[in-house]
């Protein structure tokens, strides 16, 4: 099994130069509203070959399925930590991301592009996960 593991600073994301295993959804069913269109993209998400190949567990635990990955793919991973491990109600803000894809093929160099979303956490309403009570 092939893999390439990239540690990205804050603000920052890696260009994707590669050709994803996982099938494209189009733009308009990604932004879409419309709940019966929300769960079909859901279920693409949820049966890609990429959610096959792993999963992300409560307390930030990455498992890695070999069978899931067939020969010539390579599993990419992205981490990106925020240096001020600090955040709540009065400074909200991004502490760590993680990505994870399956690419046909080659995985290209690493080449950096701005994250516009990168401190962009949410609606509390929508994920209260990213609002912790003070002092959790």
């Amino acid at each position: 099994m092939e893999a390439k593991v990239r540690y990205t600073p804050p603000g920052k994301m890696c260009s994707r130069d590669f050709t994803s295993a996982d099938p494209k959804i189009p733009w308009e069913e990604l932004i879409s509203t419309d709940p019966k269109v929300k769960a079909a993209v859901q279920r693409k998400k949820d049966n890609s070959p990429s959610a096959q190949a792993f999963d992300l567990e409560q307390g930030g635990v990455i498992r890695i399925f070999p069978n899931h990955i067939e020969r010539g793919q390579t599993a990419v991973m992205e981490f990106t930590e925020n240096s001020d491990q600090t955040s709540g109600p009065e400074k909200p803000r991004t502490l760590w991301s993680f990505s994870f894809q399956l690419a046909n093929g080659p995985v290209g160099e690493r080449v950096l592009t701005d994250h516009s979303g990168w401190n962009d956490i949410g609606d509390p309403e929508k994920t209260p996960e990213a609002f912790p009570p003070p002092g959790s």
